[in-house]
């Protein structure tokens, strides 16, 4: 290199991140949608959560039979996570099958301004992913209800008054009481 003083006075290095020649002027879009996507799971859950808690009410009175019986709150617990995963891994799978026709409508629409390494796709990552983020999303938003109908008072849940559907008939005429 001494021999040669003029050889590095017109080279200079350009260092650019990997990531932003990948993602490039998209980066913001994909930040904006991922915090989109993450506020809408969260709704979700806090939806589902609470009609888990709503059920879990009206099934006290089943709840309670099943403690008086002899069933032990961890068995009440794991027949409730049971379900909350059950319908986790339902929602997963249909919000699989849109994100896939999902993906196909946002590849058509903007193909030329994605750029070349950003094509997306569902792959196994993808798949094992959603499926750790639905059993997490179950597990975390399940566990109260099924908590809370472990706990349930056997006494108060069982003496509580049930309106029912019937006919009473009286003074040989037919009075419904709805």
């Amino acid at each position: 290199m001494a021999e040669y003083p003029s050889y590095k006075e017109k080279w200079s290095v350009l260092v650019t991140p990997l990531r932003e020649i990948c993602v490039g002027d998209v980066r913001p879009v994909l930040v904006l949608l991922l915090g989109a996507v993450a506020l809408v799971l969260l709704i979700a859950c806090a939806n589902v959560s609470n009609l888990l808690l709503a059920r879990g009410n009206v099934r006290s009175r089943e709840m309670a039979v099943r403690i008086a019986l002899g069933a032990h709150s961890w068995r009440i617990i794991r027949q409730m996570l049971t379900e909350s995963l059950l319908l986790a891994m339902s929602g997963c799978a249909l919000g699989l099958l849109f994100a896939a026709f999902g993906i196909r409508l946002l590849a058509g629409m903007m193909a030329e301004q994605l750029p070349g390494v950003l094509r997306p796709q569902l792959d196994i990552h993808v798949l094992m992913f959603s499926a750790l983020v639905a059993c997490g999303c179950a597990i975390l938003f399940g566990i109260l209800p099924a908590w809370r109908a472990a706990r349930a008072d056997v006494n108060h849940a069982l003496k509580e008054n049930r309106t029912r559907i019937g006919a009473t008939f009286k003074n040989g005429g037919c009075n419904h009481s709805w």
